[in-house]
């Protein structure tokens, strides 16, 4: 595995916690406003680090551990859309 493929999946990775740290901390405002301004910055995150894993994947299908990660992202996006729904709503 080149330096490059090693950098996007620790950056990877690292988006997708700092997405879930901010939207923690938006959610201990317990603000609608604050709530979705942080949510949308997670989606983001996360969302573009999934697209920059996608676009390598087409490039080297031999390194499957995009596509583990991959499905990590839709976990995390469901994990925090959950979260965010449940303390937005109710």
């Amino acid at each position: 595995m080149e330096e490059n493929s090693k950098r996007l999946i620790v950056m990877s990775i690292l988006a997708y916690a700092v997405g879930t740290f901010i939207l923690a901390a938006g959610l201990l405002t317990k603000s609608s406003l604050s709530i979705t301004v942080f949510y949308i910055i997670t989606m983001v995150l996360i969302i573009c680090a999934m697209l920059a894993l996608f676009n390598n994947y087409k490039k080297d299908k031999h390194i499957k551990l995009y596509l583990y990660l991959l499905i990590v992202g839709i976990v995390f996006i469901i994990i925090n859309t959950a979260a965010f729904i449940n303390n937005l709503f109710l």
